[in-house]
């Protein structure tokens, strides 16, 4: 064996490194290169995202950051900073999400949490928070960087040249960079080298310590914020630890058990400290939504790549025909060529160690693996990895796993320019050099010439550069000079990612160029007008409203921030009843009746609102597009009274007050908008106020449709059975057709004051959406369409556009008809008409008024943390009722005068307590034993390790053997 891997395996058993290193004059250099290199590397592909503020990060003002990760790290620190370390989010999905616990949230990552406790100290500004985000990622790119040149230095005895290289190429890839929008990803996969270097330095040296600091980049990882990558790079480090070892040892014989557990002994104790967290998000994920998302196409061939994208490893910039989801397999034009040098060699081991041509062996394997599986319906691999790799296996973008697998690439090609080097020829890389020339020039000829025929071949100027690239590479290489070879290939292989990277600090995409686009995010005056019109309509300590408008626009961002409420809560305790993260951060049983559904015009995702659910929860404002507004888009119930009450933001966008007289008059004596304490028996909801104890008018009347599917006849509808569910025989059913419609006679001339409609609840409830309600003295005609209809100045007419849910109200204002119809049109292709019941009803009557005014005084205050805790104290002459206004949650306790309450409640109903007179409190808590437990084991971990740090610091430790 040669005495490189001697010295390799010297380390590895922990004893002292030959005298020949220790007289190296350069050894301090070398000790001081990896820090060194990866500081300066990380600086440059930085630079343009921290100077100035941060006002050219880019890549801050993009769809997820900006309408998630950035808010969300803002409600991070205000959580943290005023100690609630445990919390209901009731700023989202109307109290129902468990905050800390939404598996693609970085809201336990260290940096965040120590940030946030030393900002509890300061004043803070979310400009702060975009400053603490941008120079956390620029730390991973250094922590990535670093830690693979110190792996292989250590462990391999690479040079520094060599090190350089495959840690560069790693830790500033193409992936990382373009993976910024989602800075999860960046925060799982960095860590990598780290833990496979922190892993083999515990085996060299075994102690209490050395395990403590071999266990935090695990952690670091595991709470990166997203769990499947978390859980895969914690994996992917312990095989890169492997096979460094491996080809250091040059043979895994040399690796014995002893040692295997001594390796893996720091990622177990890393999981065992933080797997009460990881259970807790794992619960909480297996209750939303996402849970059923998954499945064979969801996973493996939705979003995955054709096969033809392979011709993107040529480079990021080619321009493949086919979608492109996040990222797809690269090497670059040098890296190709490194293999195309390497493999086309007679000799292909020659200048080789034999544990080197084994590694490049299973480096080119894995990261082949990886790549194909990201090939969706056409790979097998893809749909195997989905059946037999648990949890990991319905990640959904296999993509991902790229920037994992790609320290494999990194380290092949190292070896394989290495191997070229040492065993150089004068003739080496001609054939290259002069069929790269050729190719650069007719590149750029066709790119000057023939503008439009190159870019349907993908050629660009970016491609013509990578040539360039690529051109120099080749005759540096053909001097045989291995530090001008591995210098040149480590600034050329990676400018095609520094230019993406400087790419996301363009003028157009800076935080005055987004802030012109989407206001309400960055533009804090507005903010404030915003928060002041909410006060001015309503007093509640918590303040309610309804987004309507769509998930994100053609720019891919938020008309409206779906985390607003996040933004403004240092001004504004704000609840909103959706959320950006509709998927992963709300739970089921909310979101089954809050779902998200299309907007009929755009199709964007748009929330389809329990109408009923927000009466009887006391919503305050709606956010809709203002053309929609007069459309049907909300209710006419809930509209407040004053037309002129309401705030216009960009967008097109009209913030309107709801109406507020839910219940009969003077039936509320207390609503925060987390209580309300009202009498005994009153109902909340439009309905009963507007329609009162009128009669049903279309109830058992003569219908007719303009086409009937099966059994299900027009006379269902008048049935009196507001069951959606179509299979139990009360839903009425057309075919496809191009304007259906459903008709009912009320029998003579009547007042109508307002119709109700029961829309189907087991399915397709998106299909009564953009329909028209029209009331006539005369027949309708049998083949009038709706636009027709609509036409007539005769007829009263309703454009109704979002889907019952599961029933809408719409007001009449006294209109006189005896015919009523409900019809929709399909601009194009036909469209199917189903509901489960239509009621009409005239005036309402008066009721309640006589207990009304028999109303005993009742006086009430409430205080809360808007976190994990609530609390009401109630003093009341007579009997009345408390209702928790918040969606239920299992982790809720409830506390009535001091002893703990379990309310029944039925699934969509608020949680509700009848209170005898005198003096009542009645508390809510959050309780997570898991999540305490978790921050508790964190605490010790975190004092551990601090300790442990200041004691290595060198000053310290000469301080201590000094005393």
């Amino acid at each position: 064996m040669s005495m490189k891997y001697k010295v390799s395996n010297e380390i590895l058993a922990g004893r002292a490194p030959s005298t020949t290193e220790e007289a190296n004059p350069f050894r301090r250099f070398r000790r001081l290169a990896p820090f060194l290199i990866a500081l300066v590397v990380a600086f440059v592909f930085n630079y343009p995202a921290l100077r100035n503020r941060s006002y050219n990060a880019g890549y801050m003002f993009t769809g997820d950051i900006l309408g998630f990760y950035w808010p969300s790290l803002f409600k991070i620190r205000n959580l943290i900073a005023h100690g609630h370390f445990t919390a209901i989010d009731f700023s989202h999905y109307n109290g129902s999400a468990a905050f800390f616990l939404a598996p693609n949230l970085f809201s336990v990552y260290p940096v965040f949490v120590v940030g946030s406790l030393l900002s509890a100290f300061f004043k803070v500004n979310a400009n702060h928070i975009e400053r603490l985000l941008t120079w956390t990622i620029a730390l991973n790119f250094f922590l990535a960087i670093y830690f693979s040149i110190r792996l292989t230095m250590r462990f391999l005895d690479w040079d520094v040249w060599q090190a350089s290289l495959a840690g560069v190429f790693f830790g500033c890839s193409i992936y990382f960079v373009v993976s910024l929008g989602e800075p999860t990803f960046l925060f799982c996969a960095a860590p990598i080298p780290w833990i496979a270097y922190a892993g083999l330095r515990f085996v060299q040296s075994p102690s209490k310590s050395a395990f403590l600091l071999a266990s935090v980049p695990v952690v670091f990882s595991l709470l990166g914020g997203y769990l499947p990558l978390g859980i895969a790079a914690t994996a992917f480090g312990l095989m890169t630890a492997l096979l460094v070892f491996w080809i250091g040892s040059g043979s895994l014989q040399a690796f014995q058990f002893s040692s295997l557990l001594r390796l893996v002994a720091p990622a177990i104790g890393a999981i065992a400290l933080t797997s009460p967290f990881l259970a807790d998000s794992y619960r909480f994920l297996k209750d939303s939504p996402s849970d059923q998302t998954p499945n064979l196409f969801y996973s493996a061939h939705q979003l995955s790549d054709l096969p033809q994208a392979i011709l993107r490893m040529f480079s990021y910039r080619y321009k493949v025909p086919g979608p492109i989801t996040e990222m797809s397999a690269w090497v670059g034009v040098i890296g190709l060529m490194i293999l195309v040098l390497f493999f086309f060699r007679k000799d292909i081991a020659e200048g080789l160690e034999r544990a080197e041509v084994h590694a490049i062996a299973v480096c080119i394997g894995l990261y082949s693996l990886f790549v194909l599986i990201t090939y969706g319906e056409f790979s097998p691999l893809s749909d195997a990895f989905f059946y037999f790799v648990p949890q990991l296996g319905n990640m959904h973008i296999y993509q991902r796993f790229l920037m994992m697998s790609h320290i494999f690439l990194a380290l092949a090609l190292a070896i394989m320019l290495n191997g070229l080097t040492r065993s150089h020829r004068p003739e080496s890389g001609r054939t290259a050099l002069i069929l790269t020339g050729i190719g650069l020039f007719a590149a750029a000829f066709a790119v000057a010439r023939y503008t439009e025929n190159a870019k349907t071949a993908g050629l660009t100027g970016y491609i013509v550069f990578e040539l360039l690239g690529l051109f120099l590479f080749l005759a540096l290489y053909r001097t045989g000079n291995r530090s001008v070879i591995f210098l040149s290939a480590l600034v050329l292989m990676n400018l095609p990612a520094l230019s993406v990277m400087y790419d996301w600090s363009l003028e157009t995409q800076d935080r005055g160029h987004i802030a012109r686009r989407n206001p309400v995010d960055l533009d804090e005056q507005l903010q404030s007008r915003i928060v002041q019109f909410m006060r001015k309509y309503s007093k509640k300590d918590l303040v309610k409203y309804v987004d309507l408008s769509p998930m994100w626009n053609a720019g891919s961002l938020p008309p409206f921030p779906k985390s607003f409420p996040y933004w403004v809560e240092n001004q504004i305790s704000l609840s909103s009843y959706h959320g950006f993260n509709f998927y992963l951060s709300g739970r089921s049983d909310y979101e089954s009746f809050m779902p998200i559904g299309a907007d009929p015009a755009t199709h964007y995702p748009i929330l389809a609102p329990n109408w009923q659910w927000l009466e009887s929860t006391g919503a305050d404002f709606a956010i809709v597009d203002a053309a929609a507004l007069g459309q049907g888009a909300i209710p006419d119930s809930l509209l407040a009274a004053d037309p002129a009450a309401r705030l216009p933001i960009p967008n097109n966008l009209v913030i309107v007050p709801l109406a507020q007289e839910f219940m009969e008059p003077a039936a509320v004596y207390f609503d925060n908008g987390v209580f309300r304490v009202h009498r005994p028996g009153a109902i909340a909801g439009s309905s009963a106020r507007l329609i009162g104890s009128a009669a049903n008018l279309a109830l058992g009347k003569p219908t007719r449709q303009s086409s009937q599917m099966g059994n299900a006849g027009s006379a269902l509808a008048v049935d009196g059975n507001h069951n959606g569910n179509f299979n139990l025989g009360s839903v009425f059913h057309t075919q496809s057709e191009k304007s259906p419609w459903f008709e009912v006679d009320l029998g003579q001339r009547e007042t109508v004051n307002t119709i109700r409609i029961w829309n189907r609840t087991d399915c397709c409830a998106d299909r009564l959406s953009d329909y028209w309600i029209f009331l006539s003295d005369a027949p309708f005609p049998q083949d009038a369409t709706a636009a027709t209809l609509a036409q007539n100045s005769r007829i009263w007419r309703k454009h109704v556009l979002l889907a019952a849910n599961p029933n809408t109200v719409v007001t009449t204002d006294d209109a006189h008809g005896r015919y009523v119809r409900v019809q929709a049109d399909a601009p194009t292709g036909d469209r199917i008409l189903h509901f489960a019941e239509l009621e009409v009803f005239g005036p309402p009557r008066e009721t309640g008024a006589a207990q009304a005014s028999a109303a005993p005084a009742v006086r009430a205050t409430a205080s809360g943390n808007f976190a994990n805790q609530f609390s009401v104290s109630i003093q009341n002459e007579g009997p009345v009722t408390l209702e928790y206004l918040m969606f239920y949650n299992p982790k809720l306790r409830f506390y009535v005068n001091g002893e703990e309450a379990f309310p029944r409640r039925a699934p969509g109903t608020l949680v509700t307590f009848d209170l005898p007179p005198g003096k009542n409190r009645v508390e809510v808590r959050y309780r997570d034993v898991l999540l305490s437990l978790f921050w508790l084991f964190y605490a010790i971990y975190g004092a551990a390790v601090a300790v442990v740090v200041l004691v290595s610091i060198p000053w310290i430790s000469r301080r201590r053997a000094r005393s």
